[in-house]
């Protein structure tokens, strides 16, 4: 897997092995950050359940002014940290080790685009309620009025959760994933 544009353009990047990680291929990779021209210009960035740091890294490359990447497992993690460094991100990046919703929930920040791409399938392993609600409350305040927020779901037929404060703007099938774009809604949070 490699950055597809930008600055890092043609950098490789580690996936973690026995880790989690799914990687985003190419093409929707592609296509979504094509889809997102203009808006990640000097964007902060959150990348959750970050993986190799595929989506962040790409948009550190295309423009962003920093990134703030989720990852609990430890693997994933070092492969992380090695693809920061070898992309030149290092004082653009930071990572944050833990689960996604113990860190929404004491995260104090604001961002302008947030990429989520949990590493299950099955959106009932998303929290207790099985929905997805509890990321979208801790997500909603976290994003800036205007910002966006891209959703990956594995398997093509699973419906986008509905998020407070949060419009689906673009909907799109790749392959078996699902990728949804969310915008929020001015005056849209908690």
């Amino acid at each position: 897997m490699r950055i597809i544009a930008g600055s890092a353009r043609g950098a490789r990047l580690d996936v973690a092995a026995e880790s989690a990680t799914r990687p985003f291929l190419a093409l929707a990779r592609g296509a979504l950050f094509n889809s997102l021209l203009g808006r990640l210009e000097g964007a902060r960035v959150l990348d959750l359940y970050a993986g190799s740091g595929a989506l962040g890294l790409e948009a550190l490359s295309r423009g962003a002014r920093s990134a703030v990447f989720v990852e609990r497992d430890r693997k994933a993690v070092a492969a992380l940290r090695n693809n920061i460094a070898r992309c030149g991100f290092a004082t653009a990046a930071r990572i944050v080790a833990g689960d996604v919703l113990s860190v929404l929930e004491r995260l104090d920040a604001v961002f302008d685009a947030v990429f989520i791409d949990p590493p299950f399938p099955d959106p009932a392993e998303w929290d207790e309620n099985g929905d997805g609600a509890i990321l979208g409350r801790l997500l909603a305040p976290r994003l800036a009025e205007g910002g966006i927020a891209v959703l990956r779901i594995e398997g093509g037929r699973v419906s986008p959760p509905a998020w407070n404060g949060m419009a689906v703007v673009r909907d799109g099938v790749y392959g078996r994933s699902r990728v949804c774009l969310y915008e929020r809604k001015p005056g849209g949070g908690e």
